[in-house]
């Protein structure tokens, strides 16, 4: 018997819990995956994405207009 739970969540927490489960991964020096790389490739993205976010917000005025406070929905 399978149980299912959603809940809506934050990207920042996904990832932040993403990165937890893959650091307690290389750290208990668990076989058959290579957390190195998903951590690696996690920085590498996260960098190039700081990195290029002025100029992609630059060339795509739309994607800038998603991203303000004025488009953002209210959680409550």
């Amino acid at each position: 018997m399978f149980f299912f739970y959603q809940r809506k969540l934050a990207a920042a927490w996904f990832f932040a819990i993403w990165l937890g489960f893959n650091l307690l991964g290389a750290l208990s020096g668990a076989m058959g995956v290579d957390y190195a790389a998903h951590i690696g490739g996690f920085l590498i993205g996260l960098g190039i994405g700081l990195a290029t976010k002025e100029k992609i917000w630059e060339a795509n005025p739309l994607v800038r207009l998603i991203n303000s406070d004025f488009a953002q929905i209210k959680r409550t």
